[in-house]
């Protein structure tokens, strides 16, 4: 009788643990398996040696790569628009970001990460 207790608690779990992981949902996702052909994977994947595409590589600004990687469109298209409503859904007076504020943040970002500024304590 203890062992169908058992048996009966780990199936409960189990249906709970299946009730919170539920990947069939409303928006289009299916559960299934995910096959990818080798033949269709660029040769660079395929070497030890890869290739990096940009232009003037050698010569170009860190915020050169950042839009190599992730272009304008993206940013304004999808990036700022779910910043604002990730945000409005935490943040009950959120002043909406602008593509131009975002931006200035970024090049603020890469200046402070690229120059090197030594603290006049430490110095």
């Amino acid at each position: 009788m203890a062992q169908d207790e058992e048996q009966s608690t780990a199936s409960e779990s189990e249906d709970e643990i299946n009730d919170e992981t539920s990947f069939a949902s409303n928006n289009g996702w299916t559960m299934g398996s995910v096959t990818v052909d080798t033949r269709n994977i660029s040769p660079s994947y395929l070497s030890i040696t890869s290739s990096f595409n940009l232009p003037n590589k050698s010569t170009c600004k860190p915020a050169d790569y950042f839009l190599f990687f992730l272009p304008m469109d993206h940013i304004r298209d999808v990036v700022i628009p779910n910043i604002n409503a990730q945000a409005a859904l935490v943040v009950a007076n959120w002043k909406t970001v602008t593509f131009l504020d975002y931006m200035t943040w970024m090049a603020l970002l890469m200046t402070m990460t690229v120059m090197v500024v030594w603290d006049g304590d430490k110095m």
